[in-house]
């Protein structure tokens, strides 16, 4: 049997110029663009929402504290090649939400979480549980340009997810009665 289910897209939304992006959950989708409009048909609904970042779940590499702590020699699975931009995203407590804190420059993932390590500890106050690094190349990003189309449509009054705004049955019983209509004559 095949999988039928299509890949899980992990979704990060960012509040204002001033926030990270920070996850807001996932959806499901067969491309990088039925993703976004999910993101924003599920995650877009009444917050104040200015970006969203999609990435595959799939193509995250994640490290525990835990992890990285019972097996020191975690790093040496870096393998050498051709270095590229890394974003690093933290989750700072059990409870806490994975965020963007920076991004790194590496040759592979594990070396990307090696170097976000170092350039990037964690707050302060705590550090993180859980380090997420993938290739900048693979997150797919809303635009300036999306901003009016897709994030301030939860601002105004429309009932856009409200059933009965739309007239749906009103339209099918129109076209029954034609169908009818044109059946006897």
């Amino acid at each position: 049997m095949t999988d039928t289910q299509w890949p899980r897209w992990l979704v990060f939304e960012q509040s204002s110029e001033k926030s990270h992006h920070t996850i807001a959950g996932s959806v499901h989708a067969p491309d990088a663009e039925l993703a976004l409009l999910n993101a924003r048909d599920v995650f877009v609904r009444r917050p104040q929402v200015i970006s969203l970042w999609l990435v595959r779940a799939d193509r995250i590499y994640s490290k525990t504290a835990e992890e990285m702590a019972n097996n020191p020699d975690w790093a040496s699975d870096a393998e050498p090649g051709e270095t590229e931009t890394y974003l690093v995203f933290q989750k700072l407590g059990h409870r806490g939400k994975h965020t963007h804190a920076g991004e790194v420059t590496a040759s592979s993932p594990p070396a990307a979480v090696s170097a976000a390590l170092e350039a990037l500890p964690g707050s302060g106050r705590q550090e993180p549980v859980v380090w997420w690094v993938v290739p900048d190349r693979l997150v797919y990003r809303s635009t300036e340009a999306d901003i009016a189309e897709m994030f301030e449509i939860a601002h105004s009054k429309a009932p856009i997810r409200d059933q009965g705004f739309f007239l749906t049955k009103l339209k099918l019983r129109q076209g029954i009665d034609e169908y009818d209509e044109d059946d006897h004559e």
